[in-house]
C-alpha cells in the first residue's frame, strides 16, 4: 500500500527520491499486527511469560 505523505518543514529533501516510512500508520490494517509484536516482545522483554490458556 502507498500513502501519501509530505516531509517535515525544514528538511531539505531531493524531489527524485522517496523516504521510507519504518512505523505504522494509526488506521492501516498492518497497524494492530505491529502494535501486538511490539507489545509482545516488550512484555516479554521483561519477563512475562504467555498463559497456555
Amino acid at each position: 500500500m502507498i500513502s501519501g505523505m509530505t516531509t517535515p518543514r525544514g528538511f531539505d529533501f531531493p524531489s527524485d527520491k522517496v523516504l521510507r516510512l519504518r512505523r505504522s500508520i494509526y488506521g492501516l490494517k498492518q497497524a494492530g499486527r505491529i502494535w501486538n509484536r511490539h507489545i509482545d516482545t516488550s512484555l516479554r522483554n521483561l519477563g512475562y511469560k504467555a498463559n497456555r490458556h
